[in-house]
């Protein structure tokens, strides 16, 4: 089963999560893809659902804080 993960933040163009994670999901023979997903700060809400379809995701600026209140638990 091919796990999917992001790192979701506002900018995202100089993040090099996406390439680290993949190899290293490549070099540990984990089936899993990891992407950026720019989300702009008036838009996270509405990614609620989305995101709850995602098997985890990380967190970046400027999303840190209001991410919390779309959480069900810390």
């Amino acid at each position: 089963m091919s796990r999917e993960l992001c790192l979701i933040g506002h900018p995202l163009g100089h993040s090099m999560s996406g390439y680290i994670h993949g190899e290293l999901f490549h070099l540990s023979g984990k089936e899993a893809a990891y992407r950026l997903w720019d989300i702009a700060p008036e838009e996270l809400p509405r990614k609620r659902d989305e995101l709850r379809r995602l098997s985890g995701f990380n967190v970046t600026i400027p999303h840190k804080i209001e991410v919390i209140g779309l959480l069900d638990r810390l």
